[in-house]
């Protein structure tokens, strides 16, 4: 999921005091601070705006560190972090967070996530609790079809992706307030589900999920699933 995907950023005042040292081919130690303040983030492929209270970047001789807060109405991310040469470490918490906002894909979370990036390969781990959403799919001759906001990306082969880690594992858990729609079959999915990497820097899920409350509308009847 590129969560960042053509994001963009209004407004906002930033402020930056930093000290550069080195010569015209090699900048040898970069010192100071930026600070952005009360700006706005929108992710388009999400359909959501966030406010940046305050992110800050502390640059140091020996490492970065990293600060910023997020917020929409009662939505709240903070990521608190550092860098030191080709090693990053960062926590993800956040509160009722808009994930996204599309037509057919609605999701608030509680994410509680620790990303460390080493030499290009990111480490994922911790917990996000799906606590609110809307997923709406149309069905048609027995195939899946996709609505028009979801989009298949193609990897260029040359481009330099972020690897994972084998050991990344986050645990995703489905509350009560969470709806589903394929097709003609509806209902609220609740459960659990680990997500780890696989072959080919690709994903895999290993849990249960269940539908509660299910309905199913053919042949001119609502016929209920019971499991």
């Amino acid at each position: 999921l590129n969560i960042i995907n053509h994001a963009t950023i209004g407004d906002g005042i930033l402020t930056v005091d930093v000290n550069i040292s080195g010569t015209d081919n090699n900048i040898t130690n970069q010192v100071g601070n930026a600070t952005l303040k009360d700006a706005l983030l929108y992710l388009p492929s999400q359909n959501v705006y966030h406010k940046i209270n305050n992110a800050s970047l502390i640059m140091r001789p020996n490492d970065n560190k990293i600060n910023a807060i997020l917020h929409n109405g009662d939505s709240k991310l903070n990521i608190d972090g550092s860098c030191k040469f080709k090693q990053c470490k960062f926590s993800i918490t956040g509160e009722n967070f808009q994930l996204t906002n599309t037509q057919t894909l609605k999701l608030k979370t509680n994410p509680n996530l620790i990303v460390q990036i080493t030499n290009g390969i990111a480490k994922i781990t911790g917990l996000v609790k799906i606590f609110q959403s809307e997923l709406l799919i149309g069905t048609e001759a027995n195939a899946l079809i996709l609505p028009n906001d979801i989009h298949v990306v193609k990897t260029d082969p040359k481009q330099e992706i972020l690897k994972l880690d084998p050991n990344s594992m986050v645990k995703i858990i489905l509350g009560e307030d969470n709806f589903i729609k394929i097709g003609n079959t509806m209902g609220k999915l609740v459960g659990e589900a680990s997500i780890f990497p696989a072959d080919n820097n690709t994903l895999k899920a290993n849990g249960m999920l269940n539908m509660i409350g299910a309905k199913y509308k053919g042949y001119g009847q609502d016929l209920i699933i019971r499991k």
